[in-house]
């Protein structure tokens, strides 16, 4: 069984990297895999013989083989002919529900703090004529501080009145939005995510 879920976890990685690589990339190398593996278009294997032998030994394998080039062109003919499209990943929130909505607006704001500057390293700030640039924490706090106001504050008020529309408040949240709040540290956005998480298990969030 642990065989299988690994091979099952290797393919939904080479399937997600392959929906990565775009429509247009994929038919390109689809074609390159077909000129590559179809034996009546080069008969001659020494080249990549030779180039399998000093770099990459698969690629001997693949090619000086009747199976090989078989692979090589079915890989090739997916590649290019499949409907990848169709089998895009469903997103992992319902948006069309107000719990999938702050589901998705609590692990976003996450991901955002735990893709901040490292509060470690020592705060800078250099000024060059009229222009200010922060480095280090100062870099963290002043992301924090836009990078709320930006991405998050809009959609944040916006959900809280549509559980407050429906009967539901969280004090914490509602604290945490007192305009006087400073919303560039860690405090505010854990704060918040706990907010949206307990706000998403309630049953007012099913619709």
């Amino acid at each position: 069984m642990g065989s299988i879920a690994k091979i099952a976890g290797k393919a939904k990685r080479i399937k997600g990297r392959l929906e990565a690589i775009g429509n247009k990339r994929r038919k390109i190398i689809g074609g390159f895999l077909l000129i590559v593996g179809l034996p009546s278009w080069i008969t001659n294997a020494n080249f990549w013989f030779r180039i399998g032998r000093r770099g990459w030994p698969v690629i001997a394998w693949t090619y000086n083989t009747q199976v090989g080039r078989l692979c090589l062109t079915i890989v090739g003919l997916l590649l290019i002919f499949f409907p990848w499209q169709r089998f895009k990943r469903k997103s992992d929130y319902d948006i069309t529900t107000l719990r999938g909505r702050t589901l998705k607006l609590r692990d976003e704001m996450q991901a955002f703090l735990d893709n901040s500057p490292p509060s470690r390293e020592y705060a800078g700030t250099t000024q060059v004529g009229g222009l200010q640039r922060d480095t280090g924490s100062s870099l963290r706090v002043v992301k924090l501080d836009h990078g709320y106001s930006l991405r998050f504050a809009d959609t944040l008020m916006k959900l809280f009145h549509e559980y407050g529309e429906r009967g539901v408040r969280d004090i914490e949240l509602a604290e945490a939005l007192n305009r006087e709040r400073q919303v560039n540290n860690v405090v505010f956005y854990n704060t918040v995510i706990g907010s949206l998480g307990r706000l998403a298990n309630t049953p007012e969030a099913g619709s």
